[in-house]
């Protein structure tokens, strides 16, 4: 089988939730036999789809995975953040070729 070349994607804001989440996504992609070539880090969520976009543009990534955390607060800020976010992944599939997965 096929090793699959991988780009993760993580957000640096809530950094404390996002590094186990990006430190246990190492360790299960090693576990399944995928190789890490690329870790990207943005500031948030909201940067996310850029970063997606160019490491899909590489030769050497297969898939992307991403790793945010936006946590629900007092006011709106989480509700627009994750709605305008999750509003730029289908634009990807139509740069990128790639068939995207979401949960």
């Amino acid at each position: 089988m096929e090793k699959v070349n991988l780009g993760i994607v993580v957000s640096e804001f809530n950094y404390d939730i996002t590094a186990l989440m990006l430190q246990r996504a190492m360790e299960h992609a090693n576990f399944l036999g995928a190789e890490v070539n690329y870790v990207f880090k943005v500031p948030g969520a909201f940067d996310m789809p850029l970063a997606i976009r160019e490491l899909l543009k590489k030769d050497d990534v297969d898939a992307v995975a991403t790793l945010g955390m936006v946590i629900e607060g007092e006011t709106e800020h989480d509700k627009v953040v994750t709605s305008q976010v999750s509003r730029k992944f289908p634009s990807l599939d139509k740069t990128t070729n790639v068939i995207r997965i979401l949960p």
